[in-house]
């Protein structure tokens, strides 16, 4: 997903340091004041990619002791996406989507300031996902931050961005 910060205070890099632009930009109004504005962040573009192999329940069940009805009553999943390409990893997925949502949101690698990649599934435990994604996709004004929290990372990795968006005033 895509960022930006929105409100009065767009365009300020950091509320703890220096005003690149100055503050003429925001005469009238005291560094106090504008640290204590709420900035919010949204969601200007979503970008996504899934692998092109799709495991049924029907397939699943000629390898396990299942069927389609057990798996669907219990955990109702139809099919599942999956990445078999040999060599290929999370960091491959995360690169596709962000190549789409650079198009979509017409954005330079360069304008990124921030990635979060939230999975369970790293490519290694070191080097993170992310600082693979960031090089590989040139970010080169992007840090990097990798959440392992399983099923409630994407909320987590959401309100991590928020939390940037208003405490270092990231852009994108």
């Amino acid at each position: 997903m895509c960022y930006r910060q929105s409100g009065r205070t767009e365009g300020y890099r950091s509320l703890f340091g220096a005003f690149p632009e100055g503050l003429s930009r925001y005469r009238g109004i005291s560094q106090n004041e504008l640290i204590m504005e709420k900035i919010n962040a949204v969601i200007t573009g979503v970008g996504g990619y899934v692998p092109e192999y799709v495991l049924s329940n029907d397939e699943l069940s000629r390898m396990v002791d299942t069927n389609d009805e057990w798996i669907m009553t219990r955990i109702g999943i139809k099919e599942r996406r999956i990445l078999n390409e040999e060599g290929l990893g999370t960091s491959f997925m995360a690169r596709k989507a962000i190549k789409q949502l650079l198009e979509k949101t017409e954005t330079k690698p360069e304008e990124v300031d921030c990635l979060i990649v939230a999975t369970s599934t790293p490519d290694y435990h070191f080097p993170s996902t992310s600082s693979i994604v960031v090089g590989r996709c040139g970010l080169v004004n992007a840090f990097a931050l990798d959440m392992q929290a399983a099923c409630c990372g994407s909320f987590l990795r959401w309100t991590q961005q928020q939390a940037w968006c208003r405490a270092v005033a990231t852009r994108r």
